[in-house]
């Protein structure tokens, strides 16, 4: 494997500057209550990777881009290898995320995913099977994120079951213009993941091949330049529940803009599953008896997604609930001798610590989305505090859907609305106002001209026919 020493000038600039030196690859992280947390810099960056510090909000000394060509099939990975050493104290089911960007143009489906290998883990029962190098990806333009997830348009966590002992994760280049800032590997039965949390865990004590142990070694002091826009900045526990970023909040609504497109429901009322009540109200309440928020999109013309995200407004405080979405069973409804639908199967959930007037977003199981009119239900589960949030009524704070695809999304939709208009216009019968015009020539005129040789012909006939008959009569029998 070729090396690249970091002997250049902007690298040592940026070291200078932080006020630490970048992390040695020989050492080893320590779990510490579940959570192993640690920056990507190393002391020797392999060819293809490049340190950086351009893309603000980016934690410790800077983080690090791939550079080098596109390795896009499985066969080439492992090309700029880079091996951290972590020690698991408590053995058990533990989660990968790291904190990464689109560093490069403006496709959520390009520059966004690395190869990541765990060859010391073991796979978990109803988790995705990790096999040697694994593709890791998100969706997000224009913000560092913790996204972080494999198998095209499914989307599932990356897990792993590891024994108590010493570990490896590797990272390799997939696509160039990929930035990853920081990884945490956590046990997450016991650790609930949110943004802010994550952002602000601190490094994870390290020891070294001589058994020389090291504190915070990573630490926040040299690059977070605040452009963390999406945190739990208000400190909140929740799963599945994030504050929106604004690169998300300015997406236009029924437009497809950067492969996502933002679609509003059609209409949204609640309703008791057991009285069929519709009631169309500025606020969306969810209890735990049977009460349900309706959401209806179109989906006819929604292309094949790779990512499903629901964005919401709370509108007060609420204690720990678990938010459940749900595929209605039908989207016949508000009509009033309509049953209102059961939900049929989860797509999603979302739990918290629920803060007031706070625009939130719950990622759904998108492959579960099919293109056709499609109700989402909303639910608390039982004994959980009442939820509200802002209807549609309100087009700044209400709820939407936003799907994201691979590239080619916006205008395959687009042309799928296109037919769909279409095909609507040539099924629809002509009125008044789309008869052909009439000439110049008055009504009236054209009537008598028509009245006078029908007449006429009438007449001629009548007299050849009495002649005819004349002839008959007369003709002398033989």
């Amino acid at each position: 494997m070729s090396h690249r020493f970091l002997g250049s000038t902007t690298l040592l600039t940026c070291l200078f500057f932080s006020g630490q030196l970048a992390a040695d690859p020989a050492q080893t992280y320590l779990e510490d209550n579940g959570v192993v947390t640690f920056d990507t810099e190393v002391a020797e960056i392999p060819q293809g990777w490049t340190l950086k510090t351009e893309l603000e909000g980016y934690k410790g000394a800077g983080y690090l881009e791939w550079t080098g060509p596109n390795h896009f099939a499985s066969a080439n990975a492992g090309q700029g290898n880079i091996t951290y050493h972590f020690r698991i104290e408590t053995a058990g089911n533990y989660q990968v995320r790291w904190r990464n960007r689109i560093a490069e143009g403006t496709s959520n489906t390009e520059s966004n995913d690395s190869w990541l290998r765990l060859a010391t883990g073991s796979d978990i029962a109803d988790e995705e099977a990790l096999s040697g190098w694994t593709k890791v990806y998100m969706n997000q333009i224009g913000n560092w994120s913790w996204d972080s997830r494999t198998v095209d348009h499914v989307g599932n966590p990356i897990r792993q079951y590891f024994t108590a002992g010493d570990h490896t994760l590797e990272i390799s280049g997939r696509s160039a213009g990929h930035a990853i800032d920081r990884i945490v590997i956590y046990r997450y039965a016991g650790v609930n993941y949110n943004t802010g949390t994550f952002n602000s865990l601190p490094i994870s004590a390290t020891i070294t091949s001589d058994g020389s142990t090291g504190g915070d070694t990573g630490g926040d002091t040299g690059g977070d330049t605040g452009g963390d826009t999406g945190g739990d900045t208000d400190g909140d526990d929740r799963t599945n529940a994030e504050l929106i970023d604004d690169a998300a909040a300015e997406l236009p609504n029924g437009e497809c803009t950067g492969n996502t497109l933002a679609l509003t429901p059609l209409d949204d009322v609640n309703v008791n599953t057991d009285s069929s009540q519709y009631n169309d109200d500025a606020t969306l309440v969810l209890t735990a008896d049977d009460s349900y928020a309706l959401l209806k999109f179109d989906l006819s013309p929604v292309p094949q997604t790779s990512s499903a995200v629901l964005q919401y407004t709370t509108t007060a405080n609420a204690g720990n609930s678990t938010l459940n979405i749900y595929l209605g069973a039908h989207s016949l409804w508000p009509a009033a001798s309509v049953v209102a639908p059961d939900p049929m199967v989860q797509i999603g959930s979302a739990s918290g610590g629920w803060p007031a007037s706070t625009p939130l977003q719950s990622s759904l199981s998108r492959e579960l989305l099919t293109a056709e009119m499609t109700t989402l239900m909303l639910g608390i589960s039982t004994g959980g505090d009442t939820l509200s949030i802002v209807s549609s009524e309100d087009a700044e704070l209400g709820p939407r859907l936003l799907l994201s695809g691979d590239t080619g999304f916006c205008t395959t939709w687009q042309a799928n609305v296109d037919a769909l208009e279409e095909a609507e216009t040539e099924t629809e019968p002509k009125t008044d106002t789309e008869t052909e015009p009439e000439t110049e020539t008055p009504v009236q005129e054209k009537t008598d001209s028509g009245s006078f040789t029908l007449w006429s012909s009438m007449v001629l006939l009548m007299l050849a026919a009495a002649r005819l008959g004349r002839r008959r009569v007369l003709r002398p029998s033989r």
